[in-house]
């Protein structure tokens, strides 16, 4: 049962947790499962013996996979997905699909548009708020984002001396 205060699971955007619970699980009313450093929805996975079942208001994180049922009281929110062998019960409930954007994400940069395209040097990527920060150059005005899902970018600004680039 998680009651009390909410649980914080602090970690980076390619951590992965795997919660295997033996019988039941239980989230008591107005309890959160709180993303810290990145961690993502679509990484954390909860494996239930039986039933599982987040009380009024409560705010939870990842994939629920029961062997009976999921139960999911008013009001309750998930970002994630909620899988049962028998049933799946919801009550004027919010549930999200996680965003699965791998950290795969790179930048390249050229001083002209047809390249040729090199990694930004400096480069840091983060997943969580779909944001590369990269260190200004004076010749550099053209950028990619590379991955393996395709993205656009929404804005490029520049702020202290970064280059601050968002998609999605």
């Amino acid at each position: 049962m998680i009651s009390g205060s909410d649980l914080t699971l602090t970690g980076g955007a390619s951590d992965v947790w795997i919660f295997q619970i033996a019988s039941t699980l239980t989230v008591a009313d107005g309890i959160s499962v709180v993303l810290a450093g990145g961690a993502q929805a679509s990484n954390i996975f909860w494996q239930v013996a039986s039933s599982a079942a987040l009380g009024t208001t409560a705010n939870f994180e990842g994939t629920i996979m029961a062997h009976d049922e999921v139960t999911l009281a008013t009001g309750a929110t998930l970002e994630g997905r909620a899988l049962a062998q028998t049933a799946v019960t919801l009550q004027s409930n919010t549930i999200t699909v996680p965003n699965t954007t791998t950290s795969t994400v790179t930048l390249a940069s050229a001083s002209v548009v047809t390249g040729p395209y090199t990694n930004a040097l400096g480069q840091s990527v983060n997943l969580a708020t779909q944001t590369i920060t990269v260190p200004a150059s004076g010749n550099v005005q053209f950028y990619r984002i590379i991955s393996g899902t395709a993205f656009t970018i929404r804005s490029i600004a520049v702020s202290g001396g970064n280059v601050v680039i968002t998609y999605n």
